[in-house]
């Protein structure tokens, strides 16, 4: 469905989808049922003929807090006045069933349109409410931003209602309800923030956003933590000040559990608000999550994929941000695809396939993608696309920081290389060992690439003079989506010559571990990452060239050193090492002794 942006302006206000007002004429409270802000600011296309109309359900969880009350009006944003009797408006308790109450009425302007009921319609005691509209003569239905979920429909041609898919938007559209029943405290949950890991010893974050529904502030609300549906933490706070019409967010430290656990879950409960119970507490709970939890994670590092292109004038200071931003940070591996709008001298085939992680709807630049993973559930807000490419502020670089360092390492991954100024060959060494227990019938892969740091040009667009590209992707070493891992330990060997226009002091090898690629574009999840600069091996650090005059390379799960009297054992540094030592895991060399 297409959308014409309306000339309105768009604010930054966070009103609620449930309004509680107060009449010019009459101050008794009133609230605005409804999943939209009051300003309309997109249209959509109506029927050519016939009717269109559009329908919003709320749970029976929602509902519950209305319960004795009434509708006394309702209102409606209008492309304009409607022919006598062609407004249908219409209250139901179930998708497809009969209304219990429908009105015929005329829209007399273009604009807001207030209809008072002769006689208030008595919300049921029990089950969901829909409350909807069809209207015929309109050129555009009319929406403005989404603040509260809520199942909602539409028909723009023929009479078959289907789901709106647009999940950011709600048609502006409201039922008034009035009575001295209507809710004083009143949360609804809109999203919450679950960790996926807790690490024992360390505090794990619970959150969320609400909306005030009701007609008094919030300002205190209890919280309880569950584990495996059991009662496990509970937190309070004060000092919310969130007033009616209003959204606010909660944030808590609770303690990690101090047993493992391996395949567990966690959510939580609004148990109280302002130090009694609230109205609908049904609407009061989080989404559940799954949790594991261990006192042997690792940090992990976190690829960082930033895409950009000469032809973007908004890259250069995008960088600059991204530069500041992972500025002291050793644990982000950042890698620059030039790609994402139109193509430059460095663009490879590799980061043009790597588009496929946008949306299907549009492919823009600057963009970035943490670990290719979607953290959607925590940060709504940010990927709000539903793929794990987003945009690139300084506030979503933080969130998504957080929350990718919050994930632990699935694999250790070990980089060792050896270079030859002379030639330019650069021998590399891959191992690496998982760290958790994986599910057997899941496959890992291996991607092993080439960046170069400090590449100078005159042609970026966006800059003035002499332009210093970032961490630019050369080369890949492994497929564009990976080598297939065996189960277990790993490891792998490469060898390449850096052309003479790359300078070897400026360039990383990145190597990193994924998910298996599959239809869904949350699922080449990237679990592991580790990086080594060439630079250290131009400063005297060498090795000698590994050739076939070596018996060959070793895996060694680590421990003390096997010894057969015949052979000496080197380090990829070209170290000789006893065979009393013990040795970490990785790859060693095994060479005939001459003693």
């Amino acid at each position: 469905m297409g959308f014409i942006r309306s000339g309105i302006t768009m604010f930054a206000i966070a009103l609620l989808a449930a309004l509680p007002f107060r009449a010019a004429a009459d101050d008794a409270p009133r609230i605005l049922l409804g999943s939209s802000q009051n300003k309309s600011q997109y249209m959509l296309p109506a029927a050519s003929e016939g009717a269109s109309g559009a329908m919003i359900g709320f749970s029976a969880a929602t509902m519950s807090a209305f319960r004795g009350c009434e509708i006394t009006e309702f209102r409606v944003d209008l492309d304009r006045a409607t022919g006598t009797d062609s407004l249908r408006i219409f209250v139901a308790d179930g998708l497809e069933k009969t209304p219990l109450a429908e009105w015929r009425l005329t829209g007399e302007k273009s604009g807001w349109n207030t209809f008072v009921l002769d006689h208030p319609l008595h919300i049921p005691d029990e089950g969901p409410l829909y409350i909807g509209y069809e209207v015929e003569g309109m050129r555009y239905l009319k929406y403005g931003k989404r603040l509260m979920a809520s199942d909602e429909y539409c028909h723009t041609e023929g009479t078959e209602w289907s789901a709106w898919e647009e999940q950011d938007l709600s048609c502006s559209f409201y039922a008034v309800i009035t009575g001295d029943a209507l809710p004083t405290t009143n949360l609804l949950i809109a999203h919450s923030r679950l960790p996926r890991f807790a690490w024992q010893g360390k505090k794990m974050v619970i959150g969320g956003d609400f909306i005030n529904l009701g007609t008094d502030d919030i300002h205190q609300l209890t919280v309880s933590t569950w584990i495996n549906g059991e009662k496990w933490a509970v937190a309070s706070g004060e000092g919310l000040n969130v007033a009616p019409r209003t959204a606010g967010n909660f944030r808590f430290e609770v303690p990690s559990p101090e047993v493992e656990i391996s395949e567990g879950t966690i959510s939580f409960t609004v148990e109280s608000v302002n130090g009694g119970a609230d109205a609908s507490p049904g609407d009061n709970v989080s989404r559940t999550s799954p949790l594991l939890c261990s006192s042997h994670f690792v940090p992990r590092k976190v690829l960082m994929e930033v895409f950009s292109t000469e032809n973007c004038t908004n890259c250069p200071n995008v960088h600059k941000s991204i530069q500041l931003f992972a500025e002291g940070k050793t644990d982000i591996i950042e890698m620059v695809h030039h790609a994402g709008f139109l193509t430059d001298p460095f663009t490879l085939p590799d980061s043009e396939e790597y588009l496929w992680f946008y949306p299907a709807s549009k492919v823009y630049a600057p963009a970035i993608m943490f670990d290719r993973t979607y953290f959607g559930d925590n940060l709504p807000h940010i990927y709000s696309d539903g793929t794990p490419v987003t945009s690139v502020t300084l506030s979503g670089l933080k969130e998504q920081y957080a929350e990718a360092t919050e994930i632990p390492a699935f694999f250790d991954i070990a980089l060792q290389a050896s270079t030859l100024a002379a030639d330019r060959t650069l021998d590399l060494e891959i191992c690496g060992t998982p760290l958790l227990a994986l599910p057997p019938s899941e496959t890992f892969l291996l991607h092993v690439g080439i960046t170069e740091d400090s590449i100078a040009t005159q042609t970026q667009r966006g800059a003035s003079g002499t332009y210093w590209h970032r961490h630019a992707l050369r080369q890949m070493l492994t497929p564009t989506w990976g080598d297939a891992l065996e189960a277990g330990p790993f490891s792998r060997s490469f060898r390449l010559t850096l052309p003479e226009e790359w300078r070897m002091e400026h360039c990383r090898v990145v190597a990193y571990v994924s998910r298996e690629k599959s239809d869904a574009h949350q699922t080449a999840e990237v679990v592991a990452a580790e990086a080594l600069s060439v630079s250290p091996l131009l400063a005297g650090i060498l090795m000698p060239r590994l050739d076939d005059s070596l018996p060959g390379r070793f895996y060694h799960p680590g421990g003390r050193l096997p010894s057969d009297g015949h052979t000496d054992i080197y380090d990829l540094t070209g170290r000789l090492l006893r065979h009393a030592d013990a040795a970490p895991a990785g790859i060693y060399l095994r060479k005939v002794s001459r003693r």
